[in-house]
């Protein structure tokens, strides 16, 4: 059943403002006596898994951004001269010394050697002794206020991102090998784990009769308000779908259109009617939709037009 037609029809079939089991017990009931609702076939134990593992695995990529930004808000305070010395400030080189020291105080008064050993150590050999020492006279002529309390918080914080990152390296290789050969990722921009989130989302694609309706799946349409002669002056995505699917083909569909001649023209033609980036993106969204499901259809490895 999807839930929100039966949500609209508990609602439209009463004014009253009641939510209980007995109502939505009864509410059920005469949508599928009134609607008579098509079977569905279910989908089949390892395509679950995937998606139950993909929608994991977005939602710790979700803890690692909080995260990040929490500890973003820390360092604006505790040392903010240190934000860009990095290229990720709490990349694994990145979190070597707010992790240990955490504050400008404590980086200032710290020996020149240790601090040297951290960052060598955490960026394989990229970063030496005159990185160190350029660390440390930012640290001493910081505005940075030494705070203990947000100091612990802040090695609490890079401690849950190592450790959410750990999570996920180990959901990427499983999605990586339950996803295997499929001709999905031979598709510009889908990579194994973003296969993993489409092809879980989407299960048997021969439920869908075109394209068209994957898309309407994926809450990619457009919405339509008219009224007699009246139309809407902006048609936003109607959002009606699957989050998730929606979410990984936006990136595929961002990534695609940078290496595939076709998409990228079409990206670059929405761009110059004077659409935006996001909305340019989501028009590439429905056309890359319509491969995902040729391909799918087919069976068939995705062949890139030359430039």
């Amino acid at each position: 059943m999807n839930p929100l037609l039966t949500a609209n029809w508990r609602k439209a079939t009463g004014v009253r403002k009641a939510r209980s089991d007995a109502v939505d017990a009864e509410a059920l009931a005469l949508w599928l006596l009134a609607g008579n609702p098509a079977a569905r076939r279910r989908s089949k134990p390892e395509t679950d898994d995937m998606r139950s593992l993909a929608r994991s695995r977005n939602s710790l990529s979700h803890i690692v951004g909080d995260s990040k930004r929490r500890a973003h808000a820390i360092v604006d305070v505790v040392f903010p001269e240190f934000h860009g010395f990095f290229a990720d400030d709490f990349g694994k080189a990145g979190s070597a010394v707010p992790g240990k020291w955490g504050s400008a105080a404590n980086v200032a008064s710290a020996r020149v050697d240790p601090v040297e050993k951290a960052i060598r150590g955490a960026s394989g050999g990229r970063f030496g002794r005159a990185d160190a020492e350029r660390l440390k006279a930012l640290a001493r002529s910081s505005v940075g206020q030494h705070s203990a309390p947000l100091v612990l918080r802040l090695r609490q914080l890079l401690a849950q991102i190592e450790f959410t990152r750990g999570q996920m390296a180990e959901l990427d290789a499983e999605l990586a090998r339950m996803v295997g050969g499929s001709p999905i990722t031979t598709i510009p921009g889908i990579g194994a784990v973003c296969a993993a989130g489409i092809l879980g989302e989407i299960g048997d694609v021969s439920r869908f009769e075109s394209a068209s309706r994957l898309v309407a799946f994926a809450g990619c349409d457009p919405s339509a308000f008219e009224s007699g002669g009246y139309e809407g002056p902006k048609a936003h995505l109607s959002k009606r779908g699957s989050p998730y699917l929606r979410w990984h083909l936006w990136l595929a569909a961002d990534r695609a259109r940078m290496f595939d001649p076709v998409l990228r023209d079409y990206y670059i033609k929405k761009r110059s009617e004077g659409k935006c980036h996001k909305v340019a993106v989501s028009a590439v969204v429905r056309e890359l939709c319509a491969i995902v499901f040729a391909v799918l259809r087919d069976g068939k490895p995705y062949v890139c037009p030359v430039a």
